[in-house]
């Protein structure tokens, strides 16, 4: 899937594009851009959380600039947005 393709989560878990778990992904919300793996629970209402990895910190203003630079409409919305990571960031995170 190409880097910065929007994932829709839905209230039953599932995803538009279905992607399979721990997918690492950029998670945009008012301004600020958190690096992180799309999971699911392995319950059976098959919950969807973000895991953030250990260096977070020290890769949301790369991720914050990768998505100035591609995606910008993305940073004002009013609702939170999930997207894929590009591969040279997703490369990056430690968990």
């Amino acid at each position: 899937m190409d880097a910065y393709t929007v994932i829709e989560v839905k209230a039953d878990g599932s995803t538009v594009p279905q992607v399979e778990s721990e997918t690492e992904v950029l998670l945009i919300q008012d301004r600020v851009v958190s690096v992180g793996k799309l999971c699911y629970d392995d319950d059976d209402y098959r919950n969807v959380y973000i895991d953030h990895p250990e260096n977070e910190t020290e890769l949301n203003p790369e991720a914050l600039q990768l998505v100035k630079d591609n995606c910008p409409q993305h940073l004002t919305t009013k609702t939170s947005v999930v997207v894929i990571c590009p591969e040279e960031l997703a490369g990056k995170m430690v968990f």
